[in-house]
């Protein structure tokens, strides 16, 4: 089988990728075309035939008869994907690439979805996130006060997540930086993209 590098996405490819995922992970099935209009308002089949056709392109999902499938490189089973960057500072456009892998090893048995995105900038210093660190993420249930990468519209921050009535804040533990309030039903689209978990620099890989 030939495994196709993968490639740099735009905002809006890589939250249908991770919607995909996230479908995969719990229901153990590709969603259907109606599941990711829905889920990302499009108008018509032809936004998402046109969404599945650039992940296919870019070596994300493949055909699998008449179906797609998520790609299943082997050779990638125990490493962890570096996506892109998150902001630790102030909200910044998200960018999606392709930027190696960490190693997986032994270190995450229980935590699926893994990936990991470079921190930029200083506003979780306070818990030792440094610039140029790797915050390793899971595809998992963010309770209060624990750390997330959090994307609004186009934008990501690494932040203390809490919930509080209609509205999530996000805070930094550098206190430089002033708390972020989001409308949870506001017109931006604010998605949780995965639970902290451990990070990695150039001292090694550590869990949290």
């Amino acid at each position: 089988m030939k495994i196709y590098p993968l490639q740099e996405l735009t905002p809006k490819q890589y939250r249908v990728l991770h919607y995909i995922k996230s479908c995969v992970d719990e229901y153990g099935v590709f969603p259907s075309y109606n599941d990711v209009m829905e889920s990302f308002n499009f108008s018509s089949p032809t936004s998402v035939t046109q969404n599945l056709a650039a992940l296919e392109k870019k070596g994300y999902i493949k055909k699998n008869g008449r179906e797609y499938i998520l790609s299943d490189d082997k050779e990638s089973e125990h490493q962890i994907p570096i996506k892109g960057f998150v902001q630790a500072g102030r909200m910044t456009e998200a960018v999606a690439s392709e930027m190696g892998n960490l190693s997986l090893k032994w270190l995450f048995p229980r935590s699926r979805g893994l990936f990991a995105l470079k921190i930029s900038g200083e506003s979780m210093i306070g818990d030792e996130l440094f610039d140029g660190d790797y915050a390793i993420l899971a595809d998992e249930a963010v309770r209060n006060g624990e750390i997330a990468a959090i994307m609004m519209g186009d934008q990501t921050t690494l932040k203390h997540l809490y919930r509080e009535g209609h509205t999530l804040r996000l805070k930094a533990s550098n206190p430089d930086f002033k708390d972020i309030i989001c409308p949870i039903n506001g017109e931006l689209d604010v998605r949780v993209l995965g639970k902290l978990v451990g990070y990695a620099n150039d001292k090694g890989i550590f869990k949290i």
